[in-house]
């Protein structure tokens, strides 16, 4: 199914109006004209192929870290924050 397509003159016209121009039948075919390549070039786009590479190193879901894996991180174990605990620790 194509994402872009081109508006019917009536509905360009419906445009028009809303923004406040009236839209001759000329004005009309030429932005449809002009739009024609444009809508093109989407249709173009979603035509090529979208080749997905074989997942070489599937994701896990990882663990979480048991004990005092990462014990200057934890904040409620100071009560301050993580770069001040590391501030202090570093004196």
């Amino acid at each position: 199914m194509a994402s872009a397509k081109l508006p019917t003159p009536d509905e360009l016209k419906a445009v028009g109006r809303q923004m406040g121009m009236s839209l001759s039948d000329g004005d009309v075919a030429f932005f449809l004209e002009t739009m024609g390549g444009t809508v093109a070039a989407y249709h173009a786009i979603e035509a090529m192929a979208d080749p997905m590479p074989p997942v070489k190193y599937p994701r896990t879901p990882g663990y979480r870290p048991e004990g005092d894996a990462y014990p200057r991180r934890r904040r409620h174990d100071h009560g301050q924050s993580p770069l001040r605990v590391f501030l202090l620790l570093r004196r």
